[in-house]
C-alpha cells in the first residue's frame, strides 16, 4: 500500500504509535488548539516530549485510514479534536510505510507454526482482529491471519478450512459486523463449531466487543454459555496475555 504523507506527517505517526506503545498516550487521545498557535497540545499525554502536531497533519492521516479524526469547533474555528489510532497505522509504521514487509507477515507452514486462528469480519479488521493478531506474535503465539497466512494464489476456501482444522484454537471476535455476516464469518463458526462436537473439547476462545447476551444468545445459545473477554483498547495487552495463555495450555 502506499502512502500520500510527507516525511513530517509519517514522523508524527512514528510518535504516536511509540507514545501509544510507551503507555504515555491512549489509543483514543484529544487534542486541544490554544490561541492561534498551529501546534496543538494533547490532553492526556504523560511523557516528557510531546510530538508536535497540526491540524494538517492530523486530517492527512485520517485521508489515509491511520487514524479517526473528529474536529470540534467553536465560534472561531475548530477548538479541540478527538482522534483514534487505527490498525493500520501499526501495520504502516511496521513496514516503514509499505518499504518492507510487516513484521511477522512472512508467509508460514500452518501445521508447524500456527496455534490459534483468529475469526473476524473485515469490518472489524483494523480495530481488533490486525492489532490481536500482531499482539499474539509477539508473545510467540503464531496465528491464523490472512495477511499472515495466505500466499499469493493461495485457494482461500481450502487455506481457511485447513487452518480451522490444525490449529488449536478459534479466537472468535463476536462484534454486531460478525453477528450480521451470513458469509465467512458464518461459515467459519459452523466449521469450528463442527469441530468442538467431533472432537468433544473446547476449540473456541470467544472475544466479545459491543454486544450483548441476548444477541449472542440469539446468534448462538451454546455460544452464550461460554465465558468471554471483552475487548477494550485500553485493555488490549491484558486480553492478549490471557488469549496466548489459554492457546498454549491447549486445554
Amino acid at each position: 500500500m502506499s502512502y500520500n504523507l510527507t516525511e513530517g506527517q509519517k514522523d508524527l505517526l512514528r510518535k504516536l504509535v511509540q507514545e501509544v506503545k510507551a503507555g504515555n498516550l491512549p489509543e483514543e487521545f484529544w487534542v486541544y488548539w490554544i490561541s492561534e498557535t498551529p501546534l496543538g497540545v494533547f490532553a492526556e499525554y504523560k511523557g516528557e516530549h510531546p510530538p508536535p502536531v497540526t491540524q494538517g497533519a492530523l486530517d492527512a492521516l485520517a485521508h489515509s485510514d491511520l487514524i479517526l479524526s473528529q474536529p470540534y469547533y467553536e465560534q472561531h474555528g475548530e477548538s479541540s479534536r478527538k482522534c483514534t489510532l487505527l490498525g493500520n497505522a501499526y501495520t504502516a509504521v511496521d513496514s516503514d510505510f509499505g518499504s518492507r514487509m510487516p513484521q511477522y507477515a512472512e508467509p508460514r507452514s500452518i501445521p508447524e507454526r500456527l496455534l490459534a486462528f483468529i475469526s473476524h469480519d473485515s469490518r472489524d479488521k483494523a480495530d481488533i482482529a490486525h492489532p490481536l493478531a500482531l499482539m499474539l506474535e509477539e508473545r510467540n503465539c503464531p496465528v491464523w491471519y490472512a495477511e499472515f497466512s495466505l500466499r499469493v494464489g493461495d485457494s482461500l476456501r481450502e487455506s481457511i478450512e485447513r487452518g480451522l482444522k490444525e490449529t488449536r484454537k478459534c479466537i472468535l471476535i463476536l462484534t454486531p459486523n460478525f453477528l450480521r455476516n451470513e458469509g465467512w464469518g458464518k461459515r467459519e463458526f459452523n466449521s469450528v463449531f463442527t469441530r468442538e462436537l467431533l472432537e468433544k473439547k473446547n476449540v473456541i476462545l470467544p472475544v466479545w466487543h459491543e454486544v450483548t447476551d441476548q444477541e449472542v444468545y440469539e446468534y448462538s445459545p451454546s455460544l452464550a454459555d461460554k465465558y468471554a473477554l471483552n475487548w477494550s483498547a485500553e485493555d488490549k495487552q491484558d486480553i492478549a496475555d490471557k488469549l496466548q495463555q489459554a492457546v498454549q495450555d491447549n486445554a
